[in-house]
């Protein structure tokens, strides 16, 4: 199979376009397939026969989609099981199983396959169950979320980078769009899911299929049927069948959003050098920089965030409560710290008596040292001599009286 064919048929089966917009989605497609082969073959069944365990082909990849897409209530275990009997060959449940896994990440760029964390897909769980709770949709926004976005200048991506040394890397896993890592080695950093072609053929293929407000995932993932109307027609209508196999449009258009209209804005010059600098050097998809005029999100509910409002609120909240940085930073979070007042205010107390007693302890030692001069007068001129043994003789005789 040629390097175009394949990828003709990746973009129109998957994803419902052509490869020529899909630079950046194929570098992680194709680094997939690639590591899948080599899994395979490293970790494959010893018992079976070399000629038994053949690569993941992309014609695997694609009969998995039309598999999960078909039923998206699958458990793992079924959807492999199927996929097993489909492919008709030698085919071990470990193979066909991260077939499956791998088929989730080139449809929904979502990472499935988490071994040993217990955050993948479980072998029991339905295929919808898994998506609804990897990325889960919030019922409303909280008030945190609200207050976040209605100060979202403050989270523009020039500010971060500036006032909190916060950078900027890409992730090729949904999951993960802006999770936010305080206490990275390499400073504050913010993870962002940079393939904007990929959500934007989505968003399309939505939108051709007549799903462009759908809020159900279900509807959203699963193979949609249409019947085109034709009633005086007294052949047998056929059906017309439109792939899908996405999130809600929400979840898309708020990534998109989050990107090309909040972090980097494309009338935010500073803010888009910063993220043409992430396209250069970083391997960021250049579709990032091209709004194409898209209202991700429609006025109505330009700012309502159901699915990040809590990674937005959450770094919001960092650029109010940065962590220290050092140790005299950390000293004065903690001597402003509300459950610190009280001893801050004893110690000020504390502070102020020592310092007056040791100016009053001053005062009087610099009282002394007057006396003292006057009692025993270092200069020569008799007059000044004269003069200050008569003021003296006056303070004694006031004294006495």
């Amino acid at each position: 199979m040629g390097d175009n064919n394949y990828r003709t048929r990746i973009a129109s089966e998957l994803l419902d376009s052509v490869p020529s917009s899909l630079g950046s989605y194929f570098k992680v497609y194709d680094n997939l397939i690639a590591r899948g082969d080599a899994h395979v073959l490293q970790i494959e069944d010893p018992k079976l026969e070399p000629e038994h365990t053949s690569p993941i082909t992309h014609d695997d990849i694609l009969l998995a989609a039309e598999i999960l897409r078909g039923d998206p209530t699958l458990t793992l275990d079924q959807a492999s099981e199927q996929l097993r009997i489909r492919l008709r060959t030698a085919c071990s449940t470990r193979q066909s199983t991260l077939t499956i896994l791998l088929t989730v990440r080139a449809m929904l760029m979502l990472e499935a396959d988490r071994t040993g964390s217990g955050n993948g897909w479980r072998s029991s769980e339905c295929f919808v169950d898994f998506a609804s709770r990897y990325i889960p949709k919030a019922s409303a926004m909280s008030v945190a979320v609200m207050g976040a976005l209605e100060d979202r200048k403050a989270m523009k991506a020039w500010k971060l980078k500036a006032r909190f040394n916060l950078s900027f890397r890409g992730t090729d896993d949904l999951a993960r769009h802006l999770l936010l890592d305080p206490l990275h080695p390499d400073g504050p950093t913010l993870y962002l899911f940079h393939h904007a072609a990929f959500l934007k053929s989505q968003l399309k293929r939505l939108r051709r299929q007549n799903l462009q407000g759908e809020e159900n995932i279900l509807t959203c993932l699963k193979t949609q049927v249409a019947v085109p109307a034709r009633p005086s027609s007294p052949i047998l209508i056929p059906q017309l069948t439109m792939i899908s196999g996405c999130f809600p449009p929400r979840l898309l258009a708020e990534t998109l959003h989050s990107i090309q209209t909040i972090l980097f804005h494309f009338d935010d010059d500073r803010s888009s050098h910063i993220l043409e600098r992430l396209i250069t050097k970083e391997g960021f998809d250049e579709h990032c920089s091209q709004a194409d005029g898209y209202n991700t999100l429609s006025d109505a509910h330009q700012l309502e965030y159901r699915y990040w409002g809590e990674r937005f609120a959450a770094l919001y909240r960092f650029t109010h409560e940065r962590p220290p940085r050092n140790k005299l930073e950390r000293w004065m979070k903690w001597q402003s710290a509300e459950s610190n007042a009280f001893v801050v205010a004893v110690a000020a107390l504390v502070i102020s008596i020592l310092v007056g007693i040791l100016g009053l302890g001053l005062a009087s030692v610099q009282t002394w040292i007057a006396w003292e001069a006057w009692k025993t007068p270092v200069s020569n001129d008799d007059e000044t001599t004269a003069l200050l043994q008569e003021i003296a003789e006056l303070l004694r005789q006031q004294r006495g009286r």
